[in-house]
């Protein structure tokens, strides 16, 4: 096949690049600007050397080759504060970088990226080992006063209870002028010895019986002793003060480094693969590629794991050793990146082994001189392996702002989405949205009621069993239902139908009473099987992120309450995802199939696909059918019925299904509104749980509701395609806790998921209709000028101004 040729973001990507920049300034400074300043003036008189650069990740496309994700080869100004700070001046050192730099960063800038774990100058140590009681904290106190540390060493008492933090300013503390308070010599004492006083002092304050014993401490312990209250005092062992140095600084830099006798675990510039998601680019669509995830720093647990994959037949010296050098280095996680992670990480493309660029260089070190490197070898590196997602770029970022106008158009809680390619099961695009801060994945993590969008599930599933026909005629009892066998009464919404109506009807109308009645002839066992059979109750195994299985009451289901209610969507939560697949399987025609995010993968000149499951039959092929007339029904007669006028009247080429739900929570179901406040508020807390302002989830069922009255959950799922053409697109959204005057899953949902669906049929290209212009639809609340420009709600252009909803 032929494949299309991609250009690496900001013209950073080839090793070969790299190479050509050392060679110039070999040329140009006689001495080569290797990214490891490891001369410890410990180096033998001659020799080659050899520099590996950082091996070639992956790239991430989407489905039409648009990149999503790839690396880029960077300088970086990397240092381990509690190394580098313990033996020289961060004051000093700043202001000669900063003018290397040229302007490129500030002093205080630097600063502030010399010491990540400050916050305005100011770090608050938080060890265990320095919660201080009040007899410590006394100790510590006294001893910086004596010392004349008042101002950079002080002691903050915690809200809630007698625990005592120690707070310094480290720029200060670690000053030319700190030190020259101490002795009476003129000249400031040496920086490593500084620091060394400071630990023996504070150790000693801290705990009086580390100091006094019988036996005076060894070297060794003295030195292990000062080792912990750095660690304590400077949390960060590791961290990038510069990202991105520009080429023209990283000799002088080198040299500098060299002249301050800067070690390599010090500070040092090196290689290091950036992620940059060109998709993300500007603020208009960065917002709408949560999905995408991110790299991180692991944790010791998850380093060691990480080598145990590598290389299960290591001893464990070797797997610890590697886990150190593993928790330097970030890692993909979550999201797709953490998707193509694992998979290339299988068994299945171990074949895969991306080779890294180098270069060899002869190191000669003359007497009394400064060591030079000349330039001998080189070799680029290898092709980098590119993950083809199922993911379209521009329908997820049209999506994104759907999902946003909604939620700011209804003064909704949050809202999320999915799209798929309905034969394969392929996500074309989903997200989440929320005006709140939401820490996880909307769709695979926020668990919702239904409502009447699972009638389509409880419709299958009576069919199946055989227990009603399509045709059959139940009594609606205009409005009132009284469950058999319960005290409880089951009401509909307004304008249901009242008398005689059809099953099919049923469905189409979504009157609660029929399906009630319908479902609970459905034995609870064989209903409960097929809701398992569906995925339900098992986490959907997306591997994009934390997920949470849907709640599913548990046999036996008591006929008037449980099972009365799980057959009109009630009494049980799902997530976006999973009730997407479940959906997917009915209108597909009754085969089970994953949804899934990855299509293949390209290495060099191949391309591998992956293998699209046969799935597992869960319906027959006459149940599903049945099914998907009665949602025609429904989307032409029913509750999607002002949908399909809309575009009827605008003469849209388009054929689809639909079902709209409609939830009004229990009283007893906290606010979601609320409930995201509290999140928000709580994060904010400096002290976490322990702080007197925090806010239970048991105290929000006390509070009122923001906006009064009843909550609801406003779904609708529509399922369609150009009529002529086989590919059929299913679109699922669901609006938590609206506020405004509507409610309803066809007046909240309904439009939003319209548009979404026709412009993943290429109906429309960022929402302009592709074959009408100068047309104004009141009811989805558009309109095109002749010249074409997108007013209002239409999505702008990725690059281009953001326009005003």
């Amino acid at each position: 096949m032929k494949r299309p040729s991609f250009e690496s973001a900001s013209g950073l990507r080839p090793a070969s690049a790299y190479l050509m920049i050392v060679f110039a300034l070999l040329v140009v400074g006689g001495k080569s600007w290797i990214l490891a300043c490891e001369e410890d003036h410990h180096q033998p008189r001659g020799g080659k050397k050899l520099d590996v650069l950082p091996a070639p990740d992956f790239d991430i496309v989407d489905r039409d080759y648009k990149s999503l994700a790839q690396s880029v080869q960077r300088m970086n100004l990397r240092l381990s504060p509690r190394s580098m700070w313990q033996a020289h001046t961060p004051g000093e050192l700043a202001e000669k970088i900063a003018q290397l730099l040229e302007g490129e960063r500030e002093v205080h800038d630097l600063l502030a990226d010399f010491f990540p774990s400050a916050r305005a100058g100011v770090i608050r140590v938080n060890h265990k080992d320095w919660s201080l009681d009040y007899e410590a904290a006394r100790r510590v106190e006294a001893w910086a006063h004596e010392h004349q540390l008042d101002e950079m060493i002080w002691l903050e008492r915690s809200k809630n209870r007698a625990v005592w933090r120690l707070h310094w300013r480290p720029v200060e503390l670690l000053s030319v002028e700190a030190r020259l308070k101490q002795g009476t010599s003129t000249k400031p004492m040496a920086p490593i010895v500084w620091t060394r006083r400071l630990a023996d002092g504070l150790a000693a304050a801290h705990n009086p019986g580390l100091a006094d014993g019988d036996e005076p401490l060894t070297w060794k312990q003295l030195e292990a002793r000062r080792a912990r209250v750095w660690r304590a005092l400077l949390p960060s062992a590791d961290t990038v003060a510069f990202h991105g140095l520009p080429a023209r600084s990283v000799l002088p830099l080198i040299e500098l480094l060299d002249r301050e006798f800067v070690q390599k675990h010090q500070m040092s510039i090196e290689f290091e693969h950036e992620r940059v998601y060109p998709v993300r680019n500007g603020s208009v669509s960065s917002e709408a590629w949560a999905v995408l995830g991110k790299w991180r720093y692991v944790d010791e647990a998850e380093a060691l794991r990480l080598a145990n994959q590598e290389d299960p037949q290591a001893d464990q010296q070797q797997q610890e050793r590697r886990a150190r050098q593993l928790l330097d280095v970030k890692h993909p996680g979550g999201g797709l990146e953490g998707l193509a992670s694992q998979l290339l990480a299988g068994e299945e493309f171990s074949f895969i082994a991306p080779k890294a660029a180098s270069y060899e260089y002869r190191k000669s070190v003359p007497v009394h001189e400064a060591s030079r490197r000349y330039y001998h070898d080189d070799k680029t590196e290898g092709p980098t392996p590119r993950v083809f997602t199922t993911l379209d770029a521009e329908l997820q970022e049209f999506l994104h702002f759907s999902l946003r106008k909604t939620v700011e158009e209804h003064r909704a809680a949050a809202a999320g989405a999915i799209v798929i390619d309905l034969e394969t099961g392929d996500v074309l695009a989903v997200e989440g949205f929320s005006s709140y801060q939401v820490a996880e994945f909307i769709p695979t993590y926020h668990l919702f009621s239904p409502g009447s969008t699972f009638k389509v599930v409880v419709m299958a599933t009576a069919l199946e069993a055989g227990v009603v026909t399509p045709g059959e005629q139940f009594d609606t009892h205009n409005g009132n239902y009284p469950v058999p066998g319960a005290r409880r009464i089951i009401r509909e919404a307004q304008g249901a139908p009242k008398g005689m109506i059809s099953a099919a009807q049923g469905i189409a109308l979504s009157v609660n009473a029929v399906l009630v009645q319908i479902g609970m002839r459905v034995p609870d066992d064989y209903f409960h099987a097929k809701l398992l059979e569906l995925g339900y109750h098992d986490l959907p195994e997306t591997g994009i992120g934390k997920e949470r299985r849907g709640q599913l009451t548990p046999l036996p289901w008591v006929p008037g309450y449980t099972h009365a209610s799980v057959s009109f969507g009630h009494e049980l939560t799902v997530s976006l995802w999973q009730h997407a697949a479940a959906l997917a399987t009915i209108l597909r025609g009754g085969i089970a199939r994953p949804l899934r995010m990855i299509s293949g993968v390209e290495w060099g000149d191949e391309h591998y696909r992956l293998h699209l499951e046969d799935g597992e039959r869960v319906y027959s092929e006459s149940t599903c059918r049945s099914v998907r007339d009665m949602m025609e029904l429904g989307a032409r007669e029913g509750t999607g019925r002002h949908l399909h006028k809309a575009e009827r009247d605008l003469g849209t080429r388009l054929e689809f299904l639909s079902k709209t739900g409609t939830t009004e929570k229990e009283a007893s179901v906290a606010c979601l509104h609320l409930e995201m406040q509290r999140n928000e508020h709580n994060a904010d807390l400096p002290e976490g749980r322990d702080d007197p302002d925090f806010v239970t989830f048991k105290e929000l069922k006390g509070m009122p509701v923001p906006h009064g009255g009843s909550c609801y959950t406003s779904s609708i799922c529509l399922s369609g395609r150009v009529p002529g053409e086989d590919r059929e697109v299913l679109v699922l959204m669901a609006v938590e806790e609206p506020r405004s005057k509507k409610k309803f899953g066809s007046d909240v949902a309904g439009p939003a998921a319209m548009r979404v669906l026709k412009e993943a049929l290429g109906l429309t290209e960022g929402g302009v209709c592709i074959s009408r212009r100068g047309e104004f639809d009141q009811d989805y609340g558009y309109e095109l000028e002749e010249d074409g420009q997108a007013l209002p709600w239409v999505m702008p252009h990725v690059g281009d101004e953001e326009r005003n909803w």
